[in-house]
């Protein structure tokens, strides 16, 4: 452990040592006279305590196999100093213990501990302090594998132990944690490290307070291909209707239909959209009509409340009227409608047809393409689903670990189909249905 005072994990102890003390604390009193001892411990403040997990230190004083005094000094609420008077000491050689513990009452798993002489003259006065010292001996560090997905996280675990195999009290934040091959694996100050790239590196943490270690070696597995199992990039005959359409990748239940109140008929646009390093191909859907419109298509097999967790993916770029009021653009899944609702100009979640909205941070941008993902994680077959919104997500690195936006509020249940409604002029590109965030966001 390091100092209670500036040096090292040092608890300053001054004992000052005068001739013929009195009183009574249970002392060891001799014939050969009697010495003085003042205990002074400066206490660090509470936002550095050292170590940070210690509330009281325990002094033994002993002269042989017999007892000469003892006192339990608790930490100030504030810091501070705190004096321990012993003022009847025997003459002669005795050995003073300080130990730090969790409790304030001296118990616990010790943490820190030292033990060093004193010799008590009669009529004199002696000083000395006390360096105390870790009592773990090793660290024990774990993980849940000796690899990680690239992409994917671990979390490590590290407890410091004594000699004898008890755990020792720590604080999370006197760990440090380093990956000695950041291309590899990176770890951040809470043990969470995250694959990279293909490779190997060593995870090292160290407890500051002791200065012990642990390390050990992560593999990172390489990414596998994505496999969404069902895909549509629009790559139609450009002009035409997406109406009776019936390509993409994978088993569907049917051809494109159009419907709603539009007045024309959307059509299959030249260009694809594009975010970032996104796979794209083919062409894209462009809505022409200024009064809502959909289009659905049907499952063979509907995705819904299997395999755990669903990720759909889309592309979108609004035209014209992204900000005016009560106009939208969306995919709905599951009676949850994912992107531009009526009544904002956020991005976000909402009951189909409208209520329970919950947005993002992220405002609908004219002519800017916005990259949605929705991860579904389902619940039992009657029970309601966790629904969660990313804005924007990198494709090729690991998913945010926080959401944009999340619904819990409906069972999206096994729906039969999907659609794609608007009632402003837009463009859709790219929708894809997964089970990792890796299916529905390939990158080129």
């Amino acid at each position: 452990m390091r100092s209670f005072l500036p040096a090292p994990f040092a608890l300053l102890c001054l004992l000052i040592l005068a001739g013929c003390g009195g009183g009574n604390n249970s002392q060891l009193i001799t014939t050969g006279g009697q010495g003085r001892a003042t205990l002074t411990i400066q206490w660090p403040s509470l936002t550095r305590l050292i170590p940070d997990a210690s509330n009281s230190i325990k002094v033994v004083i002993t002269q042989g196999d017999t007892l000469v005094a003892t006192k339990t000094l608790a930490r100030p609420a504030s810091g501070g100093t705190t004096t321990a008077d012993f003022p009847s000491l025997p003459t002669g050689a005795q050995s003073v213990t300080a130990t730090a513990y969790p409790n304030a009452n001296g118990t616990g798993v010790a943490q820190a501990t030292a033990t060093v002489p004193l010799v008590v003259v009669a009529n004199q006065t002696s000083n000395f302090s006390v360096t105390m010292a870790s009592t773990i001996t090793h660290l024990d560090l774990a993980a849940p594998a000796a690899s990680v997905n690239q992409g994917a996280t671990l979390q490590y675990t590290a407890v410091g132990k004594d000699a004898s195999g008890a755990v020792v009290l720590t604080t999370p934040g006197r760990l440090t944690w380093i990956s000695s091959v950041t291309g590899f694996v990176t770890i951040d100050g809470n043990g969470l490290a995250t694959g990279v790239a293909p490779g190997s590196s060593d995870i090292t943490v160290t407890d500051t307070e002791s200065n012990k270690s642990a390390r050990t070696t992560v593999t990172v597995v390489p990414r596998v291909p994505s496999t969404p199992f069902l895909t549509d990039a629009f790559a139609y005959p450009v002009g035409g209707g997406i109406a009776n359409q019936s390509g993409g990748t994978g088993t569907w239940g049917g051809a494109w239909n159009e419907y709603g109140q539009g007045y024309t008929s959307s059509v299959i646009a030249a260009n694809s959209l594009n975010f970032e390093n996104l796979a794209v191909s083919g062409g894209s859907v462009q809505t022409t009509s200024d009064f809502p419109i959909g289009h659905a298509r049907a499952f063979q097999t509907s995705p819904g409340k299997t395999g755990g967790v669903l990720f759909i993916s889309y592309l979108v770029k609004p035209t014209d009227f992204a900000g005016s009021p009560f106009s939208y653009f969306e995919l709905v899944y599951g009676g949850v409608s994912i992107g531009k609702g009526g009544s904002s100009n956020f991005y976000g979640l909402e009951n189909s047809g409208g209520g329970a909205r919950v947005d993002s941070t992220v405002p609908v941008t004219l002519n800017q393409v916005a990259f949605l993902v929705v991860r579904i994680t389902f619940g039992a077959a009657n029970a309601n689903d966790t629904v969660d919104l990313f804005v924007n997500p990198t494709p090729g690195q690991p998913l945010p670990s926080v959401p944009d936006a999340t619904k819990s509020d409906r069972n999206t249940g096994v729906p039969g189909d999907f659609n794609l409604g608007s009632s402003v002029h837009c463009q859709f590109d790219e929708v894809r249905f997964g089970r990792t965030f890796g299916d529905v966001a390939p990158t080129n």
